[in-house]
């Protein structure tokens, strides 16, 4: 991902600075940071490394409609990037576990 610089101003905004990320880790940092029920994918194919600022303000609000108004919030500020995030259909890798077992060890 390369690094990444988070600021948090006053009324709520959020400040993601990024000298040198790929698409791939912006999407993997989005995917980190903000609080959507869905992950987010990088379907861009650009490759590279670019120089991005991200400045998003988080509503308050109405709690059940949290994830309407972060992906609202989200997008105005990619849309100043050129990008927007979209709700798409389709599959995505999951790892279940279920059932771990501790190994006995000598003390």
């Amino acid at each position: 991902m390369g690094t990444v610089i988070e600021r948090n101003g006053a009324n709520r905004l959020q400040r993601w600075d990024a000298p040198s990320i790929t698409f791939e880790g912006f999407a993997d940092l989005l995917d980190k940071a903000m609080p959507l029920s869905s992950p987010v994918i990088d379907m861009t194919g650009l490759k590279g490394r670019y120089q991005l600022i991200l400045e998003v303000t988080l509503a308050g609000g109405d709690p059940t409609d949290l994830d309407e108004s972060t992906s609202q919030a989200v997008n105005e500020g990619l849309r100043k990037l050129g990008l927007q995030l979209e709700r798409r259909k389709g599959s995505v890798e999951i790892l279940v576990v279920d059932q771990a077992a501790k190994t006995p060890s000598e003390n």
